[in-house]
């Protein structure tokens, strides 16, 4: 009679062992290398130092696309640090990706050359993720929940800010000629570096908080959203934004916001509102559109001549001073002050709440074809001069001079008085 074999009683834990060894090797992080040009998600397209299990990056590796090597993405991919190096090229097809861990130090640098329909993405969580986009780079960017640092850059594909996610620009000048998109509870601040878009579409329902420099320079471009953009924000020489909503500037806080219109720079409100809620808006450019600009809040105006878009003072106190080439309403309980100004309005003029000057050293000249004043008008040098024919009415008072200019004819169409 033959004895049975004993079975090895440490079989299992050896096998198991053995799984764990296994296991571990595969999620070891790696540096990958492109050795020759090919897909992403092939073993043969890459060389690796360390211990990987299957040959290809993933989310905790480092990649390097060297000079002269062509790598495509064709499904979702991951990395920790990905570099695409000077005289290299990542292609990402359409629907493709290559998304950044989040963990500490995660970063991607392009020297070379990024393109494609896919995304690079950020996700840093609770964490940091850096880019330092210097090359061409023309694939889209998402912003992913968290913050994400971009050192001085140059983008040109379309950025995604999406919920949750910042995308800070402290002390570096990053300039982005793709479309911008800043979803609800998204954020793109620009504190103390420099922001220069030039891409053919802004859509802002987030914040962008942009105190340091903002350049708008993309020669025809279209603003819309429902969020609030606060900082000094410049529409260049040769730029035209086009408001396709609504769309407001400021927070209320009158240091948050001061738009400039450059010489040939235009805002073309269309039959939209900007809203200025404190702050302000000058320059020697142009506004067009049947829409309005509505300030409100403590805010200050300043104006030249090509200003055609109705103006509208909604509330608060605004501080005035310029030529307005289109009309001006001061709307119940808001007021206009003039103080030691010249205020030109050659379109229509309704003032239904207060128009005045608080050093008593103002002057408004009034050229528009009709002129309301169903509110109050006091200590202004107050002057027609709107050529042949002007009309004049209201139930409000004027305190203060008053002159017709030679060869201004003003016909009252009510009643009104002068004086107190």
């Amino acid at each position: 009679m033959f004895a049975r074999p004993q079975k090895n009683p440490h079989r299992h834990f050896f096998a198991l062992l053995w799984i764990v060894f296994a296991l571990a090797a595969g999620a070891q992080a790696a540096t990958f290398t492109a050795a020759t040009d090919g897909n992403w998600n092939s073993a043969a397209t890459w060389t690796v130092s360390g211990v990987d299990g299957d040959g290809i990056p993933d989310a905790d590796d480092t990649v390097t696309i060297p000079n002269l090597r062509v790598v495509t993405v064709t499904s979702a991919q991951g990395a920790h640090i990905l570099t695409v190096s000077t005289g290299g090229t990542l292609t990402l097809n359409a629907g493709s990706s290559v998304t950044l861990d989040g963990t500490a130090s995660s970063f991607f640098t392009n020297a070379g050359t990024t393109n494609g329909t896919g995304t690079i993405r950020t996700t840093p969580g609770t964490g940091t993720t850096g880019i330092n986009i210097d090359g061409t780079f023309t694939a889209a960017l998402e912003i992913g929940a968290g913050t994400t640092n971009a050192s001085s850059s140059t983008i040109g594909g379309p950025i995604a800010i999406v919920n949750g996610a910042t995308l800070a620009t402290s002390n570096q000048p990053v300039t982005h000629t793709g479309d911008l998109t800043i979803n609800a509870g998204g954020t793109l601040t620009s504190p103390n570096g420099s922001f220069s878009f030039s891409g053919a579409n802004l859509v802002n329902n987030g914040t962008m908080a942009m105190t340091g420099t903002f350049n708008l320079n993309g020669g025809a471009q279209n603003l819309s959203g429902t969020g609030v953009i606060t900082g000094n924000p410049a529409i260049l020489n040769g730029t035209t934004l086009t408001l396709t909503s609504n769309f407001t500037f400021g927070n209320g806080n009158v240091t948050s916001t001061g738009i400039t219109i450059n010489t040939g720079g235009t805002i073309a409100v269309g039959s939209n509102t900007l809203t200025i809620n404190g702050g302000g808006i000058s320059g020697a450019g142009a506004t067009s559109g049947s829409g309005s600009i509505n300030l409100q809040g403590t805010s200050s105006i300043s104006s030249g001549s090509l200003w055609v878009a109705p103006v509208v003072i909604a509330g608060g106190t605004t501080n005035g001073l310029g030529t307005f080439g289109g009309p001006i309403t001061v709307s119940n309980g808001a007021t206009m002050n003039i103080a030691n100004q010249t205020v030109t309005v050659n379109g229509n003029l309704t003032i239904n709440g207060s128009l005045i000057s608080s050093s008593s050293n103002g002057t408004f000249n009034a050229n528009g074809t009709n002129i309301v004043n169903n509110g109050t008008v006091t200590g202004i040098a107050f002057r027609f001069g709107g050529g042949p024919s002007q009309t004049f009415s209201g139930n409000g008072t004027l305190v203060g001079s008053v002159t017709v200019f030679g060869g201004t004819t003003v016909t009252l169409t009510s009643n009104i008085t002068l004086g107190d």
